[in-house]
């Protein structure tokens, strides 16, 4: 910055004519502050802190790559809060460029990414009825890249934290299997234990459940 001045003589001596100009430069914004990557589980909602940057007053403009996540294609100042969304079997992921501009000037763009995972598809097993003091093991899916089980409620099983816990429950139950993976995300399903008298054959002496043959 400062204050550059001409100045121009005539060949003949006749007179010197002057001016200036004052030239300021502004300082480029390239010192921005974004959030860390982002992971999300699909269907919550997704809050993005605001952007920062060294010079006050600075402008945002702001690019997304895959609005199929649920965000617009560009904005210009923080994001608004969306809803993720992921309608896929694997993760789906987004760039978001933001460019800042002050003064005029515009900075060198960053980016960070945001990626959308898809929901847990649990099948806690098909409903089954068992003799009463009979057991049942249940056999949940998936096994894999799972972080914690949880059945609820507790009656009759010999475990609630494993996919496959022994259950032997004095009535009718109906099981709720909740179950977190390595992301955070979250799925659930239900198995209905039914529950029934065993009744004895006096001719053969075999044991039935009632209401079976």
């Amino acid at each position: 910055s400062g204050i550059y001045s001409l100045a121009v003589s005539d060949p003949s001596g006749c007179g010197t004519a002057t001016n200036s100009i004052n030239i300021n430069i502004n300082s480029t914004p390239i010192n921005i502050t974004l959030p860390p990557n982002q992971n999300v589980c699909n269907n919550n909602l997704v809050s993005i802190p605001n952007f920062t940057a060294t010079v006050p007053g600075t402008i945002f403009n702001w690019q997304n790559s895959n609005t199929s996540i649920g965000l617009s294609a560009n904005g210009i100042g923080a994001i608004s809060s969306f809803t993720s969304n992921n309608t896929s079997a694997i993760p789906i992921n987004a760039i978001i460029t933001v460019t800042p501009n002050a003064l005029g000037c515009s900075g060198i763009p960053q980016s960070f990414t945001i990626t959308i995972h898809p929901d847990i598809n649990v099948n806690a097993g098909a409903n089954y009825t068992v003799c009463y003091g009979q057991s049942k093991q249940l056999n949940a899916t998936p096994s894999n890249n799972i972080y914690s089980y949880n059945w609820q409620p507790t009656l009759g099983l010999n475990t609630t934290t494993v996919a496959n816990p022994i259950a032997n429950p004095t009535i009718t139950t109906i099981y709720t299997l909740t179950v977190i993976d390595t992301n955070g995300c979250k799925g659930t399903d239900e198995i209905t234990l039914f529950t029934s008298s065993a009744l004895m054959s006096s001719s053969s002496n075999t044991i039935f459940c009632e209401g079976k043959s």
